[in-house]
């Protein structure tokens, strides 16, 4: 065998090997070793995120709160009512003491020693502890109150002052003025004709609302546009 036919041999089998080899899928297919047992998964840390500290309570601390405090008592039942609306509660045992978080959303009025009639008077929620039975040993009761708003007198509300507001631009048509009724209070937009018809119109809209003060008009020229605020 000449030199050039035996380097030409083996060649062919270095390549022919190294097709073999590449073209195998079996390398790629093995399936990946089982987790180790006892190890536990961890999260992966993203830059940027805030992380959550429990408050690190002393052991004095701890002692002195064992000591003072029997009881921390929190919200076990809700009870919803409309904005000036009212229910009543029934207790099976007398009432001696009650306690009102926020006395700007309820009032709270007794009848007897066991019922109770809570009464909305502005929306949002607060917190009502009721103390019951014997003084000495007491039952307390910490009720959630949430004052929703009452949707029939803000629908009645609009619909009385849409029909003024086209009373009075029907009456002044060269003004154009917008009522917006908001919570307790009046908010008046438009144009006025004039600073003299301006004021004829914030006069009967106060008197309509029977409101002797509340906000000034702005600017009260021809053209101006009124200032929110009728109270």
């Amino acid at each position: 065998m000449s030199i050039n036919a035996s380097w030409k041999r083996r060649t062919m089998l270095a390549v022919a090997c190294g097709v073999a080899i590449t073209a195998s899928p079996l390398a790629a297919q093995v399936p990946p070793a089982p987790p180790v047992p006892g190890k536990l998964k961890t999260n992966s840390y993203t830059p940027g995120a805030k992380k959550k500290y429990a408050p690190v309570i002393s052991t004095k601390t701890k002692e002195k709160v064992h000591q003072l405090v029997d009881q921390i008592y929190e919200s076990e039942v809700e009870l919803s009512v409309q904005q000036r609306h009212s229910k009543i509660l029934k207790m099976k045992m007398d009432v001696f003491r009650v306690a009102i978080a926020d006395p700007s959303k309820i009032e709270v009025v007794a009848f007897g020693s066991q019922e109770v009639e809570v009464i909305g008077k502005e929306t949002g929620t607060t917190t009502m502890t009721l103390w019951l039975g014997d003084e000495a040993n007491p039952q307390i009761l910490s009720v959630q109150v949430k004052v929703e708003g009452d949707n029939s007198i803000e629908d009645l509300r609009r619909m009385e002052y849409g029909e003024f507001q086209k009373m009075i631009n029907e009456f002044f048509p060269n003004s154009k003025i917008q009522l917006i009724p908001f919570a307790d209070k009046l908010i008046v937009r438009g144009q006025a004709r004039d600073e003299q018809e301006a004021v004829q119109i914030i006069t009967i809209i106060r008197a309509r609302s029977g409101s002797g003060g509340g906000g000034q008009g702005g600017g009260m020229g021809g053209g101006s546009l009124f200032a929110d605020g009728i109270a």
